[in-house]
């Protein structure tokens, strides 16, 4: 007798374990989903000279992407670009001389690509621009589109 009712309770026992699983399932599924609090916004930094930087736009803004654009001046340069780079440290031509001077420049360093370079880097997997490193080149200069660095 005592090994039939044994029996009994953990055939019982065996069978509850499938429920107290849906249970906790569904106890865990039923909380109502809560929602995220919305990061704070960070405390704009500073810029190197010292000048406040400007706050980062928001999704919920009725402006973004480039429209959003606090400088005044075209993204890129183009027609209306003021900031134009006029002293370089490297001035370059091709993509032996493009590559070698962004391996040298440093830090505050400008590598400035020739208005009518077309320089194709096909091939070329990781290139870096070293920080602090400014590549530039002439569009925004009346007449001239800049040079070209590209691949295929």
């Amino acid at each position: 007798m005592f090994s039939r009712s044994v029996l009994l309770m953990t055939t019982t026992f065996y069978k509850l374990i499938p429920c107290f699983a849906v249970l906790l399932f569904l106890a865990a599924c039923g909380e109502k989903e809560r929602p995220a609090a919305p990061a704070p916004e960070p405390a704009p930094a500073e810029t190197t000279d010292n000048t406040p930087r400007q706050p980062r736009p928001l999704l919920s803004d009725s402006t973004f992407g480039a429209d959003s654009n606090p400088t005044g001046n075209p993204i890129g340069g183009g027609d209306g670009y003021d900031q134009l780079v006029e002293e370089y440290d490297y001035f370059v031509t091709s993509r032996a001389e493009l590559l070698n001077a962004l391996k040298q420049a440093t830090e505050g360093q400008v590598v400035y690509l020739a208005d009518t370079a077309r320089v194709d880097l096909s091939g070329d997997q990781k290139i870096e621009i070293g920080a602090g490193v400014t590549l530039a080149s002439g569009r925004g200069k009346p007449d001239s589109q800049g040079g070209l660095v590209f691949s295929t």
